[in-house]
C-alpha cells in the first residue's frame, strides 16, 4: 500500500489498471514516469545539436589544455639555465694547427681561455718543478694536466 498526501490509500493491484490508479491518486505510474522521462523519441535534429554541443564543449577545453600546457612548459624551462649560458658552457676548439711553442687564445664564458703546445723542453721544466707547494692550489703538472703536451689556462 501506498499513502499519498491526500490520505487516501491505493492498492497496487493489476486489476485496478494504470488509468484508476492514476485517476485516484492523481499522480502517474512508475512505469509512466521511466517511458515520459527515458523513451522519448529522438528529435529530428538531436544529432546536430548533439555535435554542435560536444563542439561547443570541446573547442574551449582544447584551447584550455593547450594553454595551460604551455605555461607549466615555460614555468619548468624558466627553472633551467638560459640559452646563452647553455651556448656557453661547452666549446670544442680546433688546436690541430698549433706547433710546439705556439699559442692560442680562446674565449669561453666571456672570458680568456690560453691554450699552449708545450716543447719537450717546457713540459720537463713543468714536471720537474717543485714550487707547487708555494702556491695557493698547490698541484704538480701530472694532476693538472690530462694531456702534457698541451697547458690549458683560464684567465
Amino acid at each position: 500500500f501506498n499513502t499519498y498526501p491526500e490520505g487516501s490509500v491505493v492498492g497496487r493491484n493489476d486489476r485496478f489498471g494504470k488509468e484508476v490508479e492514476e485517476m485516484l491518486t492523481g499522480y502517474p505510474t512508475t512505469e509512466e514516469k521511466y517511458i515520459k522521462s527515458y523513451l522519448k523519441p529522438r528529435a529530428a535534429d538531436e544529432y546536430e545539436r548533439r555535435v554542435k554541443f560536444y563542439g561547443i564543449i570541446t573547442i574551449p577545453r582544447a584551447i584550455s589544455t593547450f594553454v595551460l600546457k604551455s605555461t607549466v612548459a615555460g614555468l619548468l624551462m624558466s627553472f633551467g639555465p638560459r640559452a646563452d649560458m647553455k651556448a656557453m658552457a661547452n666549446a670544442e676548439v680546433d688546436i690541430g694547427f698549433l706547433e710546439p711553442g705556439q699559442m692560442t687564445v680562446v674565449m669561453w664564458q666571456g672570458k680568456p681561455v690560453f691554450v699552449h703546445r708545450r716543447t719537450e723542453a717546457q713540459i720537463a721544466v713543468a714536471v720537474n718543478d717543485n714550487t707547487a707547494s708555494d702556491l695557493k692550489d698547490a698541484a704538480t703538472d701530472e694532476s693538472r694536466c690530462q694531456n702534457p703536451e698541451y697547458a690549458v689556462m683560464i684567465a
